[in-house]
């Protein structure tokens, strides 16, 4: 797995107040960092971005997503970014989300934000918006406006949250799943911590499309999966170009019979 080189959020959860927190859309897209002079993926790569996107960034660093705007922001239409010669015309559909300025020494997040705030900004980056959080009834109404308005879903910050390049529980994200079923039409074995189990349930959607559920086993259900011929109940983040479903299928169980 890669390592990770910026701050994570944490998953919400029903235990959180949202009260006095900062609330923002989730972006569907691809992390991006501007160190001030290079573009990095979030494990450190550098991105060969063309020489149009990166004139006018700030000598400042900048945390943020590339993204292609509501309803556009499939994971696999970005993967130009790994190009090793970038091609404007791809960039050119690309904005820079900034949510933040990741530097550890530049104090609580509402001190980094102001001096983003004050940055002279080329037109294809956009700051994040936030709203300070009233209380769990805004935050229910703000994610489900969002999420109708075709958003991943939110994000939730603590104004006084410190930079650090590892997950923390001051910055949280709620994202929208789907549910859906497929038949198991076979098993993947199992390697390293899974290795005598159960690795992935190989897949097949109504309209026969094929894919892997990975994720969402107990060690029991990794005994013992559902057998081939079966119909599970599986979630997911959203659908490929080809209506594969992506952003790591999970797990649900089988089906109970009606």
């Amino acid at each position: 797995m890669a390592k990770r080189n910026v701050m994570l959020a944490d998953t919400w959860s029903e235990a959180v107040d949202p009260k006095g927190w900062l609330l923002s859309e989730k972006f569907n897209g691809r992390r991006l960092e501007w160190d001030g002079k290079l573009l990095k993926s979030s494990s450190g790569q550098v991105i060969k971005a063309p020489a149009s996107f990166l004139a006018e960034l700030p000598p400042v660093p900048l945390d943020g997503e590339g993204w292609l705007g509501r309803g556009e922001g499939n994971l696999q239409d970005l993967g130009f970014f790994a190009a090793d010669v970038p091609d404007p015309r791809k960039w050119a559909r690309v904005k820079f989300v900034v949510f933040d300025l990741p530097d550890p020494d530049a104090g609580a997040f509402s001190e980094r934000w102001r001096i983003v705030q004050g940055l002279k900004l080329p037109s294809h980056v956009q700051l994040a918006s936030y709203l300070e959080c009233s209380g769990r009834e805004q935050f229910e109404q703000v994610y489900e406006a969002l999420v109708l308005e075709g958003a991943e879903g939110v994000m939730l910050r603590r104004p006084d949250n410190r930079y650090v390049r590892r997950r923390v529980g001051s910055l949280l994200k709620r994202k929208k799943f789907w549910d859906a079923e497929a038949v198991v039409v076979g098993h993947q074995p199992g390697e390293r911590a899974c290795a005598g189990m159960l690795g992935a349930l190989q897949c097949r959607l109504d309209n026969g499309i094929e894919f892997e559920i990975g994720t969402g086993f107990t060690n029991d259900e990794r005994r013992n999966p559902p057998p081939i011929g079966s119909r599970v109940q599986f979630r997911y983040q959203e659908l490929s170009r080809d209506g594969k479903p992506i952003g790591s299928p999970s797990y649900q169980g089988v089906r109970p019979e009606e």
